[in-house]
């Protein structure tokens, strides 16, 4: 499989439609004969940029509106779901590990993704606290105490404000985000766009003109 044929996925772990996406990139890829290269970043750090106001500061109205579409989204993705007690804050232990096992395994580092994301959208455990990781890093016989502490160092925490500034450079402002070549897709409810683009690469018929 060629290398340029490469989706670039990225994602917050508190983000419920980044969690949905999750659950069928990989498989869509696949038909298309695409690989996922996975990449967390904190999608706080895109609001400030862009002046979104993160969920829980939106109208009622908004928020209302949100609600209703979290769960609709869960049932189209069959995705097992319970609103997390720590939504709208950030969970920074998990997403700064995540690199320490991307640079060195990231097939392992896309299971680890999901079952983080399981952990917080599926199980309601509060993954901000770092003993909540250990099992999961067990699960994938890699060793938590190295693992934690690099994620809790000046280094982990580093990488992770580079692999989010690198995130923010490159356009994306929200979670998921898709990046096929230079084209962007924005939220688990365009992937049905991006299947599109995989299949045709974005070719339109003659006799359609976009100004």
């Amino acid at each position: 499989m060629s290398d340029e044929k490469t989706i670039d996925f990225y994602f917050d772990f508190l983000s419920p439609y980044g969690y949905f996406g999750s659950t069928k990139i990989n498989e869509m890829a696949q038909r298309h004969g695409y690989r996922v290269n996975w990449k967390v970043f904190l999608v706080g750090a895109a609001f400030k940029k862009t002046g979104q106001k993160p969920a829980v500061d939106r109208s009622l109205i908004d928020q209302q509106y949100g609600l209703r579409d979290i769960l609709r989204q869960a049932a189209f993705f069959g995705a097992p779901f319970k609103f997390p007690k720590v939504f709208g804050t950030s969970v920074l232990p998990p997403s700064r590990a995540y690199y320490w096992i991307y640079d060195r395994d990231r097939e392992l580092a896309h299971r680890y993704a999901k079952r983080v994301y399981q952990h917080v959208f599926a199980l309601d455990v509060d993954m901000r606290k770092t003993e909540n990781l250990i099992p999961i890093l067990d699960e994938l016989e890699l060793n938590s105490t190295e693992v934690i502490d690099w994620a809790v160092s000046d280094t982990g925490k580093e990488r992770f404000r580079q692999e989010t500034d690198a995130a923010l450079d490159r356009g994306v402002f929200g979670s998921p985000y898709f990046f096929v070549g230079d084209q962007g897709f924005w939220g688990s409810d365009r992937m049905s766009t991006l299947e599109w683009w995989l299949i045709t690469e974005g070719k339109r018929p003659a006799e359609v003109s976009i100004r």
